[in-house]
Formats: C-alpha cells, sequence, structure tokens
C-alpha cells in the first residue's frame, strides 16, 4: 500500500466543490442511490494489499 491517502465523504455534494476538496485528498463521496460496489472492492483490495505487506 503506499503513503498516500484516499478519503472520501458521505453525503452528495457539487462537482465544484468535490474538485476542489481534491487537493485535501478527498476523491469520493458516498451517498444514498450511488451504486458502491465498485467502491467496496477499491476498500477490499487496500486490505490484501494491507495484509500482503
Amino acid at each position: 500500500m503506499t503513503t498516500d491517502a484516499v478519503i472520501d465523504v458521505a453525503g452528495k455534494y457539487p462537482e465544484q466543490q468535490m474538485a476542489e476538496w481534491k487537493v485535501f485528498h478527498i476523491e469520493d463521496a458516498i451517498y444514498t442511490g450511488k451504486h458502491i460496489t465498485s467502491k467496496l472492492e477499491q476498500i477490499l483490495k487496500l486490505g490484501k494489499e494491507a495484509v500482503q505487506e
């Protein structure tokens, strides 16, 4: 796993707000109605990488 952090927030925010937050490593948002399978797969992958290190 790299030392870079990826932070997600809960809630749906305007695209402009999300773009501004990218400088703080806030990369994505989880909100009601969003298909989250890919997000859960990313989390699982990070966990597997951490175990291998």
